[in-house]
């Protein structure tokens, strides 16, 4: 049973987990062979996490966390918070399923090889089209500094757009 009262817990799973569900008060499910799931106390906040070699899947919790994956085609999934989503090497799927309250930041998109999921965020906000980029639910433009691009949902709902 893990257990964490500071909100700043690490957990390297990289000689162990195929799966990890940073979520407070959950277990991971077993849906695959060698899966490990770790308890935790409802409390307990997972803020790092580190994956292996294999094919892992991450999914943040939505506190703001730092996930980075290891090698292998692993899929990160974006939390509430201000997340920090790192594939490592391989073919890596970054899914973002809500709008946060602060923008998530992936560290290392490699162009080709990985890709961006955001088919359950299009859900959520009520988009039934086929692209998305007509009628400007979703723009990709660089940012003012040249370090990289930023996706800008807009929800059609009066907020005006939002940086993911």
């Amino acid at each position: 049973m893990l257990h964490d009262t500071s909100g700043t817990a690490t957990i390297n799973t990289a000689a162990v987990a195929e799966w990890l569900l940073s979520r407070p008060a959950r277990r991971c499910d077993r849906h695959h062979r060698g899966a490990r799931a770790a308890d935790r106390e409802r409390h307990t906040v997972i803020k790092f996490a580190w994956a292996g070699d294999g094919n892992d899947t991450i999914i943040a919790n939505d506190f703001g966390d730092t996930n980075p994956g290891g090698r292998g085609n692993d899929t990160i999934v974006a939390g509430g918070g201000a997340d920090t989503l790192y594939g490592g090497p391989g073919s890596d799927v970054f899914v973002i399923k809500t709008l946060g309250l602060a923008p998530d930041t992936i560290g290392d998109f490699a162009v080709g090889s990985d890709a961006i999921d955001l088919h359950q965020l299009l859900t959520a906000i009520g988009y039934t089209g086929s692209n998305a980029g007509d009628g400007c639910w979703l723009l990709l433009a660089q940012d003012g500094s040249g370090q990289g691009d930023h996706i800008t949902v807009d929800t059609h709902n009066g907020q005006g757009p939002q940086v993911l």
